[in-house]
């Protein structure tokens, strides 16, 4: 699940080359620091943009595994992506490594200095066996170098260090450090992006070599895994071009996959990555690519849920699927997209909150059952009840029936692929279907003879990977424990179709079960929500707008922060006041009344009564009577009862007396607020002694006046 709700750093990042710079003093020598402040510096436009890092002289380099002449032949891979492989070429594998050395071409100890300096690079060359790595050497130089041909020593010199080091003449640089330094270093970044870009595209060729060798017999991962590491080389490259073709035909490939459950995790965690790069780099360039990627990779992938006894990872990671799109979105709206208001990043954040809530009543279903075991151990989902909207629909969410027509029916859709192969649904699933089928995008499923042909492209994002170069982690390791993205820990590496150790697959599916419910599902709801209503603000859908606010009150609702779910609910009643929604008015004051009976506001309380006993309310006379019978408790400062809120059994006495002091002083208040500018001590205290004997009518309409009520009950419709 690590992979599926947070995308790795590096696959985020901008890939950039890696260029590292050794032989600097950037602690003791004020020289060697300067350099490196010029290279590292913020870049103007016109400067490439490269990763550097300061290495020691004596620094190993990952070493390049031995691989035999005939080694895909009989190789069987174990997955798809290993996780240390996009951090091994961003953080330790450089394109280009500068040696820099201290020596004028009149430097009296020519012989000794020289001799020095070869034996430096000749380190540094060893660390890198095996390497492609492209090694330069940079003379650090006090004075400006004379025009080219008049320094005859000069030349003569550095023919001879070239000997001596063993270097080509065009791999040896001169950095003066003068007043040019930066016009100087300027220069140098242009050397090193043509032979960065020299050494991925030679990486790419060897990957391609490999590539050809390969029979989709057995090497159908592989063919998938060398696609992506041929568009990752791209993306170093400087080839968005190039990088998206190759990310295409990655995606491709993984479709032609066997889809089997017990791998489905892998399978979508890596389809998942290969699909937010080709968005991302859709989006550079044409966004409508961007849009139909994303569509044809959610109708693929919307029916494999997987293993039923984890479903909520499925929703889980469709959830994230549309948040990342609506990410993306926003990033590429940013950089001068123009959206529409039937196309925005809201219409994304609120399908990927509708997956989110399918999740946690998913975790509702299976978790909290799996202390209810069958005789082989697995957990059993419960049978797909008679009303499937029960599974999908918590005691505490929002009631979508009560909120729009639109959504009031489920209406099944036939299974297709793998679907269609499993017998009777569980509960599981249904609420999968009833989700999906609830989608405001009205993605449609993709029927078995339709091939499910990828292509297209995405937004920039900007996330910069943290250096790891002092955490102490090789990106040769696992990462997380993990070799390859998507596996499970206890089944790593094993590509069988049934698992080879029954007891521990099911001590895994238990423990994530277990994880799973001390997840806080509502706070990720509410980050969505947030987003949603965000979007449809900023796009104008004046009535959009105030369903996530809605959804985000009962989200509130549910965990208890009643002042929050009061002010949601209040910032839309007016708007469904106004437009004669009455369903959801009904809905909306029923829980303002229970939101002020929670935080003891009585003003918003006898507001919401008022007008729920009105003629705009969908109460029943039974209903209504109820309530007016509450509010003639109230006007006798008597606190309600918990029948406003069915789910409580008893008022706390915390509560009690609360009311009561509410009820003391709003009483008070009303009867001499009016008159307390005018009135004396005495006075006032006849006014009190007045509102004790004032008949029910007069107190009720005192307190009327006073607080302001709403009252709507007046609309004629």
């Amino acid at each position: 699940m690590q992979h599926i709700e947070k995308l790795p750093e590096e696959l985020c990042c901008k890939p950039e080359p890696l260029i590292v710079l050794s032989g600097l003093d950037i602690e003791k020598n004020s020289v060697h620091k300067s350099i490196w402040k010029a290279f590292t510096s913020g870049h103007s436009r016109e400067r490439e943009t490269f990763k550097f890092r300061c290495r020691p002289v004596d620094h190993q380099f990952p070493r390049p595994k031995v691989k035999p002449s005939a080694a895909y032949e009989w190789f069987l891979p174990k997955g798809i992506l290993k996780t240390g492989w996009m951090r091994k070429h961003l953080e330790e594998i450089p394109a280009v490594v500068a040696v820099f050395y201290d020596l004028d071409w009149d430097e009296r100890q020519w012989d000794e200095k020289s001799t020095e300096c070869a034996q430096r690079l000749g380190i540094v060359r060893s660390k890198l066996a095996g390497r492609d790595s492209k090694l330069v050497l940079v003379l650090i130089q006090k004075r400006a170098p004379l025009p080219l041909g008049e320094d005859l020593n000069a030349m003569e010199r550095a023919q001879a260090l070239c000997t001596k080091c063993e270097l080509l003449g065009k791999n040896l640089f001169v950095l003066s450090h003068t007043n040019l330094l930066y016009g100087c270093i300027t220069r140098l970044e242009g050397e090193f992006h043509d032979m960065a870009s020299n050494y991925y595209h030679t990486r790419a060729k060897k990957v391609k070599s490999h590539k050809d060798t390969l029979n989709k017999a057995s090497h159908q991962l592989l063919f998938v895994r060398h696609e992506f590491k041929i568009a990752f080389f791209g993306e170093l490259k400087k080839d968005p071009a190039l990088a998206l073709k190759h990310y295409q035909q990655a995606y491709t490939h993984l479709l032609e996959q066997r889809m089997i459950d017990i791998h489905m995790l892998e399978m979508k965690t890596v389809a998942g990555f290969i699909n937010y790069k080709i968005c991302r780099l859709a989006f550079q360039s044409k966004a409508s690519d961007a849009i139909s990627q994303f569509r044809r990779h959610i109708e693929f992938f919307s029916n494999l849920v997987g293993m039923p006894q984890v479903a909520f990872e499925h929703e889980a990671w469709m959830s994230r699927q549309f948040e990342i799109l609506g990410d993306l979105f926003q990033e590429a709206i940013q950089l001068s997209l123009s959206a529409l208001m039937t196309q925005h990043p809201g219409l994304y954040y609120q399908e990927a909150a509708r997956h989110a809530i399918a999740r946690r009543e998913l975790c509702s279903v299976l978790c909290t059952q799996a202390a209810s075991l069958s005789v082989d151990g697995m957990v059993v989902p419960p049978t797909l009840a008679s009303d499937s909207s029960a599974v999908v629909s918590g005691t505490a969410g929002f009631d979508e029936t009560a909120f729009s027509v639109e959504f009031s029916g489920i209406h099944p859709s036939t299974g297709s692929g793998a679907e269609t192969q499993r017998g009777k649904k569980s509960g599981a699933n249904a609420a999968v279907e009833l989700v999906r089928a609830q989608s405001p995008l009205r993605f449609t499923r993709r029927s078995p003879s339709t091939p499910a042909s990828p292509v297209t492209r995405s937004p920039p994002s900007s996330g910069q990977l943290d250096t790891i170069a002092g955490s102490g982690i090789s990106a040769t390791e696992k990462i997380d424990g993990l070799e390859f993205y998507g596996q499970r820990p206890w089944r790593q590496g094993i590509q069988s179709m049934e698992p080879p150790n029954a007891v521990r697959e099911r001590e895994g599916i238990l423990a994530l079960q277990k994880a799973e419910l001390t997840v806080d599902h509502s706070a990720i709801i509410i980050l969505l929500l947030e987003q949603t209503h965000l979007q449809y603000k900023r796009y104008k859908a004046e009535r959009m707008k105030l369903y996530p606010c809605v959804l985000m009150g009962s989200e509130y609702y549910s965990k208890g922060n009643y002042a929050k779910a009061l002010s949601c609910y209040a910032s839309v009643i007016g708007d469904y006041r106004r437009d004669r929604w009455r369903e959801i008015y009904t809905f909306v004051l029923q829980h303002i009344m229970k939101c002020a009976y929670f935080t003891v506001q009585l003003s918003a309380f006898i507001s919401a009564a008022l007008e729920l006993i009105g003629s705009s309310s969908q109460l029943s006379l039974s209903e209504k009577e109820q309530i007016q019978r509450l509010l003639f408790q109230l006007f006798r400062r008597e606190p309600p009862g918990t029948h406003v809120v069915p789910e409580l059994d008893q008022m706390s006495e915390e509560m009690m007396e609360s009311w009561i002091k509410c009820l003391s002083s709003s009483i008070t208040t009303s009867s001499t607020s009016s008159e307390s500018q005018s009135m004396d001590g005495e006075q006032v205290a006849q006014a009190e002694k007045k509102s004790r004997s004032t008949s029910f009518a007069d107190l009720c309409s005192v307190i009327l006046e006073t607080n302001r009520l709403n009252v709507c009950g007046r609309f004629v419709y």
